[in-house]
């Protein structure tokens, strides 16, 4: 997860895939996430990013945007451990 202020709009390279990514606020959230969620849920976490942000950095939301890039899970690790698919974890 990377959050960013600038004075001007632009583009930074997508980390988690080719590309770049452009934005057109002053506050833009670029971030991982494993993929496997439907859009619904991708944007709800953003959204929930976006919210916290603007209210932790006391902005407004409209000055937020964001993107998060998806990878398989088993590209990603935790505690040295693979994680599971999205709805695959195990129960505590």
């Amino acid at each position: 997860m990377a959050f960013f202020e600038v004075d001007k709009f632009g583009a930074i390279a997508d980390s988690h895939g080719s590309g770049m990514l452009e934005f057109g606020t002053p506050y833009f959230i670029a971030g991982g996430n494993r993929a496997g969620r439907s859009p619904a849920v991708r944007k709800e976490i953003l959204n929930g990013l976006i919210n916290c942000l603007s209210e932790i950095a006391s902005v407004p939301k409209e000055d937020v945007s964001g993107h998060i890039s998806e990878l398989p899970a088993s590209w990603t690790m935790e505690a040295g451990e693979v994680l599971p698919e999205p709805g695959e974890e195990p129960d505590c």
